[in-house]
């Protein structure tokens, strides 16, 4: 059979089989062929390029960002929401939704997940799926109670609604993020029921964390939301050197947790000590005012896998 004789015979068995949707017992009946042999010929219908395959993203995800993230700072993975027109909601609610797909692939029995609090990680918990495990334990990372905002997105009920949806079991941290001096905080850690939780945080094999940033207006941050900062001192921290926290923590340019001042006065579960042990950090964050903690939080290793916008992440890529 000449080349193009057999190229269109290719052609026309491959267009039967993948546009019009006919099995390859139809098309063998038509054709006067076997299964088998129609198998083969769409076997070389793809390795003589008569098909060729191809996949499309969803628009909603910029690959080239999510692959310069990864290339650049050694991320485990990185997924990015297009911004484009996209209110701030709108895209946290995108962002969240791609966060829960991740967050569901990590997640299986015999785990121990710590979780920080705020818009990102509800909306990761609100788009993530009811899953049936076993022994899960589900585990505030840092202090939120007393908090003057929604307890349901800045409070102690976020980790109740996950371990809900993963038919866990949770430890809450029952202390605010915050105290008024290092006293009072080196008082609190240690009572027996904060150690436990916080023991067990280092334990963790995954963290859900947002990430804050100092550099935003003070009525946009969710330590000043929670009632844990006036806005005065907000910006004392900003002037003290730090550029975002996480997790409670609070860090600067470099990504380095902040050595006493405001760190002085968290309790949560050090976060130097989760990096070094085993957990994923999974962390969510969207808009163009969190661009500079997302790069110090990568420039510092804060985290191994991220879940943002590309309005976050250009400035700096």
């Amino acid at each position: 059979m000449k080349s193009d004789s057999r190229k269109h015979l290719l052609a026309e068995i491959a267009s039967m089989y993948y546009l019009e949707r006919r099995s390859q017992n139809e098309i063998a009946l038509e054709f006067g062929y076997s299964r088998s042999a129609i198998s083969r010929l769409l076997t070389e219908a793809e390795l003589s390029g008569v098909v060729e395959h191809k996949i499309n993203f969803p628009s909603i995800r910029n690959v080239e960002l999510e692959d310069k993230l990864i290339q650049r700072y050694g991320l485990r993975d990185a997924v990015v929401v297009n911004r484009g027109k996209l209110s701030y909601a709108q895209t946290l609610h995108f962002v969240g939704e791609q966060g829960a797909d991740v967050f569901s692939k990590l997640i299986k029995n015999d785990q121990i997940i710590s979780i920080s609090t705020g818009t990102s990680i509800y909306e990761v918990i609100n788009a993530l799926k009811p899953c049936q495990l076993t022994n899960i334990k589900i585990v505030q990372i840092l202090g939120s109670t007393g908090v003057k905002s929604d307890p349901s997105i800045d409070g102690p009920e976020l980790a109740g609604s996950l371990a809900k949806k993963v038919h866990g079991s949770y430890y809450a941290l029952n202390a605010p993020m915050l105290m008024d001096s290092k006293i009072s905080r080196d008082t609190i850690i240690r009572e027996k029921s904060i150690i436990n939780t916080v023991d067990l945080a280092y334990k963790s094999d995954i963290v859900l964390a947002g990430i804050g940033c100092i550099t935003e207006e003070p009525h946009d941050s969710s330590v000043v939301r929670m009632g844990y900062l006036e806005p005065h001192e907000f910006v004392e921290i900003r002037e003290q050197g730090a550029v975002g926290y996480t997790c409670g923590w609070f860090f600067n340019e470099r990504g380095k947790i902040i050595e006493g001042q405001i760190n002085d006065r968290v309790v949560a579960a050090d976060f130097r000590r989760i990096r070094e042990g085993k957990a994923i950090v999974l962390a969510i964050a969207a808009g163009e005012k969190k661009f500079p903690a997302i790069k110090a939080a990568l420039d510092g290793n804060l985290l191994d896998i991220l879940i943002t916008d590309s309005s976050a992440v250009e400035p700096f890529l």
